[in-house]
């Protein structure tokens, strides 16, 4: 087979999976577009706490946070404890006998009888009804006995909710989210109850309290099956805590809520513009779909109404960005044939193929070969549900294109050559896209794979290959293969001579791009500073959709300087230039590999990033142009006059 045969069979193949990787991101769209629906809840305690701060029952406030936008109230499952501390049950000396006189009562209660009736049965349904008894109405109050367990065993078992706070929720209009507590309710029994309870309060979704998901750690299955059969949705917290609750998400993928809250350590310091901006952002690029709104510590003259307009504000942006306020529901699944996402799949092994004929100039038979054991490969992997291969193959996409976009980008001359390089990353973002379209991507359940090596592997390529090509070709003879040309040069680059500026300059990179690959990823565990922060959240409100600093500032910029050098024939130097515009590509690759967001939300991103960069980079290659024109007449100022000297 010639080398255009080989070329035009993967151009095809890249066609094929760039059609596939459409039709699945058209589905996506669609997805995305149905699921608008945004609850904001309020946290009870809170509620009462701010009620009577300002004078007023839950009865009369609840109403005037419904006005405001509030959707939904949650109550986090009352304890034992929590009851004892709150004076709403006493317990009682235990020292007569139990029916029949051969039993001590180990421990008793005393509280209102709506209380004691709730404690009465959460001890029942957990540990079966000779557990306790409850006893008659006295003087307003029950009594309830415990047999067969003690008081400091049962101290932390949820209670239910209050009636009284139910009812007023129903009344304001709101809808109820429980918060069940998992500590010392794990066993079959406990999360039985808990979940009935939720049911039965015509919850439609659940966000358990605590810092583990009930049935962690051997019970998860049987609470999965238990929530699909009461019909509840899963509020599974960004960035949470709790033990078990990602494997308790991967049994529910339909049944799943992305919730967002801020926790009370985090808004000390926080400002309210500061968290609603957090909250809108989280709805339109992280598909959050419930806010947990914590209200911030009462002061002022008036704290209802402060409150109350942080709320309303809140609502007013999330509608103002096309959002709806209500009930939320999951992602819906999309749909597609397994052989849509191994056609798409055929892109990134093309890519690879490309790299190897336009790049190293490789010879097409091998290149062919390769190809159909990876179309194999693929094919067999899609029929056996293998995830592993669409993330295989969404990676190579990541790292081969961007690498072929800046390789033939810097061989071309004209304007065009600065759209080789986005067009070809863009469709490794399209790639990603169609490889792992599921909408256990979309919320977070399964994530796009190597990161990292996405980020490192494209600016090592670009760097080895086209510092190799710079030295060796002045070298090269005509006809020498390409592969012979760049092995020389990289020779000749391990051979040179090490000056101290080379270290200085390594050291700076490898920093450099430490930093960068520490901070690629939305878990990086690398903090962003505060002018960061403040920085982004300009860019937020400017461009509707934040373009990537780095991208702006760095890559794009870079590319535009490279390119247009390299058209006036200034190709010295030009291997480190196009190394530092890769990191532009990459990080346009990365847009996409965050399958949380939607999808036309990396569009409008990635389009910013590059007409902003480009402008960006424009005024970067007059400044370069003019500095180096005017280079020899300053170094004539800088350097000292030899008669002087003498």
């Amino acid at each position: 087979m010639s080398g255009t045969a080989a070329r035009y069979a993967c151009w095809a193949m890249l066609a094929i999976g760039a059609g596939a990787a459409l039709v699945a991101a058209s589905a996506r769209v669609r997805a995305e577009r149905a699921n608008r629906t945004v609850a904001l809840i309020l946290d009870y305690d809170q509620v009462r706490e701010l009620a009577a701060i300002g004078g007023l029952t839950t009865r009369d406030l609840l109403p005037r946070l419904r006005e405001a936008g509030a959707t939904h109230i949650a109550i986090t499952e009352q304890t034992l404890r929590a009851a004892v501390l709150s004076g709403e049950l006493s317990p009682v000396s235990a020292d007569r006998l139990a029916a029949g006189g051969d039993l001590l009562t180990r421990a008793a209660f005393v509280g209102s009888p709506e209380t004691a009736e709730r404690l009465h049965r959460s001890l029942t349904e957990r540990f079966g009804r000779r557990t306790a008894n409850l006893g008659p109405v006295t003087a307003g109050a029950r009594r309830v006995d415990l047999r067969f367990v003690g008081a400091a065993e049962v101290l932390d078992l949820g209670i239910g909710y209050s009636l009284g706070a139910m009812q007023e929720i129903n009344q304001a209009g709101l809808a109820f989210v429980p918060r069940p507590y998992a500590e010392g309710n794990q066993w079959q029994a406990a999360t039985d109850a808990a979940l009935t309870l939720a049911q039965e309060r015509k919850a439609g979704l659940v966000i358990f309290a605590g810092t583990a998901a009930p049935g962690y750690p051997n019970n998860l299955a049987h609470v999965a099956e238990r929530l699909r059969e009461a019909g509840l949705l899963f509020g599974h917290i960004e960035f949470g805590k709790q033990y078990g609750d990602q494997a308790l998400a991967a049994r529910l993928p339909d049944r799943i809520v992305r919730v967002h809250s801020i926790n009370e350590t985090e808004m000390l310091g926080m400002s309210p513009a500061r968290a609603i901006d957090r909250f809108v952002l989280g709805v339109r690029e992280r598909n959050i779909r419930a806010c947990y709104v914590r209200l911030f510590e009462p002061a002022g003259p008036d704290p209802v109404a402060a409150a109350a307009e942080y709320v309303q504000t809140l609502a007013d942006r999330l509608r103002g960005h096309g959002f709806e306020l209500g009930a939320p529901q999951p992602v819906r699944e999309l749909g597609l044939s397994p052989i849509l996402r191994w056609l798409a799949m055929l892109g990134p092994l093309a890519a690879v193929g490309l790299c190897l004929v336009e790049l190293l100039g490789c010879r097409p038979l091998p290149v062919v070969v390769l190809l159909g054991v990876g179309v194999g490969l693929t094919l067999v992997g899609t029929l056996a549900a293998l995830t592993s291969m669409a993330k295989l193959c969404a990676l190579l996409g990541a790292v081969a294109l961007p690498t072929l976009g800046v390789g033939v980008a810097a061989a071309r001359r004209g304007t065009i050559a600065f759209f080789v390089a986005p067009v070809l990353s863009l469709m490794a973002g399209l790639y990603i896209v169609g490889c792992l379209a599921d909408s256990r991507f979309m919320v977070k359940l399964d994530q796009f794979s190597g990161v990292k090596a996405a980020h490192l592997l494209p600016l090592l390529a670009v760097l080895l290959l086209q510092l190799g090509w710079e030295l060796g070709a002045p070298e090269a003879a005509e006809g020498e293969a390409r592969v012979t040309t760049l092995l020389r040069g990289l020779r000749k680059a391990a051979e040179g001579v090490l000056r101290y500026w080379h270290v200085a300059l390594l050291l700076v990179s490898a920093a450099a791009l430490a930093m960068l690959v520490l901070r690629s990823g939305n878990d990086s565990g690398v903090g962003v500073s505060p002018l960061e922060l403040q920085l982004r959240s300009v860019l937020d409100h400017v461009f509707g959709v934040r373009p990537r600093t780095k991208e702006v500032l760095i890559g794009h910029p870079f590319l535009v300087l490279a390119l247009a050098r390299a058209a006036a024939g200034k190709r010295q130097g030009l291997w480190a230039l196009l190394t530092l515009a890769t990191i532009g590509q990459v990080s346009m690759v990365n847009t996409f590999s965050h399958l949380h967001t939607p999808l036309l939300v990396s569009v409008v991103r990635t389009l910013h990033g590059l007409w902003f960069g480009a402008l960006v980079g424009g005024v970067l290659y007059l400044v370069v142009e003019q500095v180096e024109r005017r280079w020899p007449a300053i170094r004539s100022r800088l350097a000292p006059d030899p008669a002087q000297t003498a």
